[in-house]
């Protein structure tokens, strides 16, 4: 069974957040994550898949402007994701950012 959701998470900390983790048996696409700006300030993201403890790094240290958004994934960009791996966000100030991840989860029958 194919089935879309979406996974939002509001005022990320600087300790990070685990925004998604692919249930048991399942595969997932990512077909969208949006990291959005909502402080007065220009800040740093990092958005990275930890798989088995080993953290892969999507996007480093990446600048987001006031009022601005880092897409990364969406449109040509996909995130092929397998049973236990975790997408998570950690911003470089406190509550300055909310995140939105959507998949697409794919359940064997």
């Amino acid at each position: 069974m194919n089935t879309f959701k979406s996974y939002p998470s509001k005022n990320v900390t600087t300790s990070g957040a685990t925004v998604y983790t692919v249930p048991f048996n399942t595969q997932s696409i990512g077909v969208g994550l949006i990291v959005a700006n909502t402080s007065r300030t220009p800040y740093e993201a990092n958005v990275f898949v930890t798989r088995e403890s080993v953290d892969f790094y999507i996007v480093a240290n990446a600048t987001i402007p006031v009022g601005g958004s880092l897409v990364v994934a969406g449109l040509e960009q996909k995130l092929v994701l397998e049973t236990g791996d975790a997408i998570k966000v950690r911003p470089s100030a406190n509550s300055a950012c909310d995140v939105f991840l959507s998949v697409l989860e794919v359940v064997p029958t």
